[in-house]
């Protein structure tokens, strides 16, 4: 499955800047004739390669190469403060968050190429990720496969939290041979695989701490889980597939779910929303009608520099919506475009069923934040930035965030 498409449309930066983000002002960005020496710009490397593991000699050449500002780096010094005292950001993403810093300070140099971003992005991401024994909030998998003798059908019993139970049993109900407990240290998910009535596969993704009321955990795509009592079944066919549960009889429970290839799932997790550890999926169509629709709002949004043109693109989107309802993009892309019309209570409400339908899409909580702070609501600004954090640590706009958080505590 390709990487979906980023949610966030650039110009999302341009509303932070709109509530007081300075630090990433035009303004700001006071280019010295000649690169010179700079106190918080070194300390700022030093910081940041003993974070990522980087030459410290290296990197401050490349920062006044890039020339970049002194206040750009006390700046920068400040947010760093900031993330490390956030408990929202766990310390195994602490390493990613220092390179997303990194790019978004060179981003807002006079001098940056995006070639060399490009490539320095990838670097400081690949040094920058957990590895696999510490997962942290990165979707592992682990298999497991139980073979069932004929005559018998694979059952499994599987809880938030709690070790997985595998057995096989009769068409009477009758257990056959042992049951089997499964120590995933992670979550593991009712998902099987039937493959010719005798095979079931689980999967655990693997976080690298139990379920936390208020967290949100990332998982593979095509999750699909049944009530309890109930086993899950799938048939693939033609590139498609259908899933469905069934009881203790084999009977059809519910309505099955079908899946064409052009509709693909671009995240679901886990949101721990209460006690009962519950758990909300997003799925969204990725047909190529709706990606080059979606491309092409985005696109004029961009470009948008009236009044009457962003009226009309509220009306595009608005018709898009009618045809794919509570859409996260659409509804985030309408939501900026009323911000921008000063439309605050429509904008308000519009992300707010962004956030309701799509949870974990970090950039809906995002413009719900810069919305409570464009109205004075601070506590639900915060609540708002907090979240976005919490939805996607080490994010596209985390510099900014951590900035808008800094500017809320004063």
């Amino acid at each position: 499955m390709t990487e979906p498409r980023p949610l966030a449309p650039p110009r999302l930066l341009a509303l932070l800047l709109l509530v007081g983000c300075k630090a990433s002002a035009p303004e700001s960005m006071v280019v010295a004739p000649e690169p010179a020496a700079s106190p918080a710009c070194d300390q700022l490397a030093q910081r940041l390669c003993e974070e990522l593991e980087l030459d410290c000699a290296e990197l401050r050449v490349v920062l006044r190469e890039h020339e970049v500002p002194e206040d750009g780096c006390q700046d920068a010094l400040a947010s760093a403060d900031a993330m490390e005292r956030a408990p929202e950001l766990p310390p195994e993403m602490m390493p990613l968050a220092y390179a997303k810093l990194l790019l978004e300070i060179l981003r807002r140099s006079p001098k940056a190429e995006a070639e060399h971003l490009a490539q320095l992005d990838r670097l400081a991401t690949l040094r920058s990720l957990p590895p696999p024994s510490a997962a942290g909030l990165s979707a592992q998998e682990r298999e497991l496969t139980l073979e069932c003798p004929p005559g018998t059908s694979p059952r499994i019993d599987a809880r938030l939290n709690a070790d997985a139970t595998t057995w096989c049993e009769r068409d009477d109900g009758i257990l056959h041979g042992p049951r089997t407990n499964w120590s995933p240290h992670g979550v593991p998910l009712r998902i099987t695989r039937m493959d010719e009535g005798r095979a079931v596969e689980v999967r655990y993704p693997m976080v690298g701490r139990p379920l936390e009321q208020g967290g949100i955990y990332y998982l593979p795509d095509g999750i699909f889980s049944c009530a309890d009592g109930q086993i899950p079944r799938q048939r693939s066919e033609g590139g498609g597939s259908e899933q469905w549960c069934e009881d203790d009889q084999g009977r059809r429970q519910g309505v099955a779910l079908r899946r064409s290839p052009l509709e693909l799932i671009t995240r679901q997790a886990i949101y721990v929303d209460d006690e009962t550890s519950s758990v909300t999926t997003t799925m969204v169509d990725a047909s190529p009608e709706v990606s080059e629709a979606l491309q092409r709002l985005s696109s004029a949004y961009e470009r948008a520099d009236s009044m009457a043109s962003l009226q009309a693109l509220e009306g595009e989107l608005e018709a898009f919506l009618a045809a794919h309802p509570d859409h996260p993009e659409g509804l985030m892309l309408l939501s900026q475009v009323q911000l921008e019309l000063d439309q605050l209570d429509a904008a308000l409400d519009t992300a707010r069923r962004c956030t309701e339908q799509a949870p974990i899409v970090a950039p809906c909580w995002l413009t719900l934040a810069v919305i409570h702070e464009t109205r004075g609501e601070l506590f639900e600004a915060r609540e708002g930035y907090t979240r976005y954090l919490a939805t996607d640590p080490a994010g596209r706009y985390l510099f900014d965030v951590m900035q808008a958080l800094q500017r809320l505590d004063r």
